[in-house]
């Protein structure tokens, strides 16, 4: 079977709104809260993505959607990171979800590739990205693809408190 993907800089709001609402209720269910997750809608996430992907433009993009034979199936948001203590060299991969029907195809490679290349070009040369200490896959995934832990850890509540683990890597 043919497939044939593409990662583009987000232009459709609904579109990251629907797919990344879905994805992040697939990577996160027996992890966070189910009332948090079925909370976690398109609907209710989409006048955020709006303004994000309105603000954007080539030089200050930071939403992608991957699609997988026309369709979307992930999506990822880049940019500086947050971190007071990480300088101006670093940047972050702020998200990045694939919906379970494509994991495990090298999809979720593809698109952090991509946007590791896209921060690289905004002239960052080292990255960080956080993790839910919980979500064992998704820390597998990082450190097979180069992230590793730095020790810096910091607590989110989705419903219940999570701990998240920050993760970085030099270009």
């Amino acid at each position: 079977m043919n497939t044939h993907h593409e990662i583009a800089w987000a232009t459709d709001w609904k579109a990251y709104a629907e797919v990344h609402a879905a994805a992040y209720r697939e990577a996160y269910r027996g992890i966070m809260d189910s009332g948090y997750l079925a909370a976690y809608t398109a609907v209710n996430r989409e006048s955020a993505y709006k303004a994000m992907i309105e603000a954007g433009g080539e030089k200050s993009a930071r939403a992608a959607i991957l699609s997988v034979n026309g369709q979307p199936a992930g999506c990822l948001l880049i940019g500086p990171s947050h971190d007071p203590d990480l300088g101006d060299s670093y940047g972050e991969i702020e998200a990045i979800y694939l919906l379970s029907a494509c994991k495990g195809q090298g999809y979720g490679k593809l698109l952090l590739r991509w946007g590791i290349d896209r921060l690289i070009e905004q002239g960052h040369s080292f990255l960080s990205l956080w993790v839910l200490e919980e979500n064992e896959a998704a820390r597998r995934f990082y450190e097979r693809v180069g992230f590793q832990a730095d020790g810096a850890s910091r607590t989110i509540e989705r419903g219940r408190k999570l701990t998240q683990l920050r993760y970085i890597r030099s270009k």
